[in-house]
């Protein structure tokens, strides 16, 4: 049940994951340093588990400070010590995150199903291919783009993909599949246009334009299996299996 050495150039099978979820046999995370960590049985499915209840509580956070209207926020803010208070009139940009790290997104089928109608286990090969996107809600231009993309790094607004043949070792009569769930950074914050006042007096910036910002980003990570590197999505990748009827 590992990643083979042959490249697949098959058509996409990434989609939803049907009603029927299987049962969870197998569980496996990059580390980080090139290594897979293999969870199986009971210890695959309590990985799964975490996995859920982590990203949950991260979702149900923002879901609660999206009920809070923030539309009406005070437009003075403390001016940061590297803005320049003096000098001629101009507006200027920047990001003040709010909230930051990763979690794991939305599950997706990687692979083809792999029937097994004998009743003796088997190594069938399937092609998996996925591909990962860097998201935000909401359209950023000019200074606003400029100021966001300091804030988070060039790498942000990249995409993630891969191909590559695995074999699965398929109980006797069932059906196996993958799945995957990406491990996406995510960052939340304001994007703000803003000018600093004149004299000597009030030193604290005027934002005349702020824009609630979410945006999502997915990172490749470098894998080793056997004799082979490659590079892959990080993130779960969980083999699923249920019984042929």
């Amino acid at each position: 049940m590992l990643f083979v050495n042959e490249v697949s150039g098959l058509s996409v099978y990434a989609s939803e994951v049907d009603e029927e979820l299987g049962e969870v046999v197998m569980v496996a995370i990059p580390d980080g340093s090139g290594k897979l960590n293999y969870y199986s049985g009971d210890d695959a499915k309590k990985v799964y588990t975490q996995i859920m209840q982590q990203s949950d509580k991260i979702l149900e956070e923002f879901s609660e400070l999206e009920k809070v209207d923030k539309s009406f926020e005070l437009p003075e803010i403390d001016v940061d010590p590297e803005i320049e208070p003096y000098g001629p009139f101009h507006y200027k940009y920047r990001f003040i995150k709010e909230s930051s790290g990763k979690i794991y997104g939305t599950s997706k089928r990687i692979s083809n199903y792999l029937e097994n109608r004998t009743s003796q286990r088997q190594n069938l090969s399937a092609s998996v291919r996925s591909s990962t996107t860097w998201t935000i809600n909401t359209a950023l231009t000019g200074g606003f783009n400029d100021a966001f993309k300091l804030s988070v790094g060039g790498s942000w607004s990249t995409n993630s993909s891969f191909s590559e043949t695995i074999s699965m070792n398929v109980g006797p009569n069932k059906k196996m599949w993958l799945e995957f769930r990406p491990l996406i950074r995510y960052v939340s914050g304001k994007a703000q246009k803003y000018y600093i006042p004149r004299g000597p007096i009030n030193k604290r910036a005027i934002v005349v334009e702020s824009k609630s910002v979410y945006s999502t980003s997915p990172e490749t990570v470098y894998m080793r299996l056997g004799d082979r590197s490659f590079m892959a999505t990080d993130g779960a990748y969980v083999w699923r299996e249920i019984s042929l009827r």
